[in-house]
Parts: C-alpha cells; sequence; structure tokens
C-alpha cells in the first residue's frame, strides 16, 4: 500500500472513530460523595461549604457534598481519627492537632498583605 494510500484509509478511521464516539452520547457521570465536617456549625468563615450546597455548585460539578457539624475542634478531630469525614474546616486549635499526631493533614492561608519575614 502507498503512502498516500496509507493516509486516507487511516484519515477515514479516524472519522469514523469520531463519528461513533459523538453519535454515542456521554454518559452521565457518578457523583462522588465527599464527607465534610466543620468544627462550628454557625462559624462565618465555613459558609462558603452551605453556601455552595446550597446553591447547587458542587452537584454541578459532580461532588455530592455532605456536612456535619461538630461542637468544637476536638470532636472534629475525633471524627476525622475514626475516618468518619474525609474533609475538616477547622481553625488553629485543629492545626496543633496534627503537630500532635492526629493522622491528618492541615493546610493554613497566610494572612493578606506582605508575607513575614
Amino acid at each position: 500500500m502507498s503512502r498516500n494510500r496509507w493516509e486516507t484509509g487511516a484519515a477515514l478511521a479516524l472519522a469514523a472513530a469520531v463519528l461513533v464516539v459523538l453519535t454515542c452520547g456521554v454518559t452521565a457521570q457518578a457523583q462522588v460523595t465527599i464527607r465534610t465536617g466543620k468544627a462550628q456549625a454557625q462559624n462565618f468563615a465555613f459558609i462558603a461549604a452551605d453556601v455552595g450546597v446550597a446553591a447547587g455548585i458542587f452537584k454541578k460539578h459532580g461532588i455530592d457534598l455532605e456536612i456535619a457539624n461538630f461542637g468544637g475542634d476536638a470532636r472534629l478531630v475525633q471524627a476525622m481519627s475514626a475516618n468518619a469525614i474525609d474533609f475538616a474546616l477547622g481553625g488553629g486549635p485543629t492545626i496543633a492537632f496534627e503537630v500532635k499526631g492526629a493522622p491528618m493533614l492541615a493546610a493554613r492561608r497566610w494572612p493578606t498583605g506582605p508575607a513575614p519575614s
């Protein structure tokens, strides 16, 4: 088979594959469940999770967010240690538990303004 005929055959095969993919449609993606815990129910810093659930933002992106409210950082860390939640929203005391050996990773947001020197 000559090179020109091979290229034409390959182009036709590619076009047929694209046509099959486009006509079969896209199946709906399954919702991923993420269990989130908040140290306090009414803390303004953690309200973004509630707003995202109420507005349907997480559902739109395939995430089923389950929010559990706890009575402080200690109970939040207990839930993380028991593998009852996947993601936690807590304050400074929560990070202290990570330093003491709790089975979690902690991330801190730097305050706005210049970086500390």
